[in-house]
């Protein structure tokens, strides 16, 4: 049977109205599996940014630990040996050699307590999520928010902490080598 030439148009758009909602149906799906594969790629980068931070925080501490143990050693060691030597060695130097170990120490207890304070100030941060019982959902953006703080103020206190290593490190190895230089001396 023919058809007329405007039914077989109208059959023609509206195959081709057909066509274009299969290709759309398809187009759907595909797009909902992208979004899925999207969304589990945002889930394994959010867990990769997770232990990557636990990891540099956990060897943030370790460094931590590790740093301040060696620092008392070294300053038990310095003060121990400038005491038992003291009275071999001219009172100048005696006193030189005890006034930059002090200086030392006084600069690696004055960056110590600095660092504490930033650290609780952290944790004063975290501590308000758990105190005003913020709702799940507003939790990680005040938690983003919060390691945004965080990580401001880590990158202006570098500064300080290398000026604070630089005067500790610098007087107590003025100080150690002029205490070698007069043991020596003393031979």
């Amino acid at each position: 049977m023919a058809m007329d030439k405007e039914t077989a148009q109208y059959v023609l758009q509206l195959t081709d109205e057909i066509d274009g909602l299969w290709r759309y149906i398809g187009y759907d799906e595909k797009s909902k599996e992208a979004r899925a594969r999207a969304r589990d790629i945002e889930g394994k980068v959010a867990v990769y940014k997770k232990e990557a931070e636990d990891l540099y925080r956990r060897q943030y501490e370790e460094a931590s630990k590790y740093f301040n143990t060696v620092m008392a050693v070294g300053y038990a060691g310095y003060f121990a040996t400038w005491t038992l030597m003291r009275s071999d060695i001219d009172s100048w130097h005696g006193s030189f050699i005890g006034m930059m170990g002090m200086i030392s120490l006084a600069t690696f207890i004055c960056w110590e307590l600095f660092a504490m304070h930033m650290r609780m100030k952290g944790l004063e941060e975290i501590n308000f999520f758990f105190r005003n019982m913020v709702s799940v959902d507003d939790f990680e953006p005040l938690r983003q928010q919060q390691l945004a703080k965080e990580a401001r103020r880590m990158m202006w206190a570098r500064p300080i902490w290398a000026l604070a290593f630089f005067v500790s490190a610098g007087t107590s190895a003025v100080g150690a080598i002029d205490l070698m230089l007069q043991l020596y001396n003393n031979l």
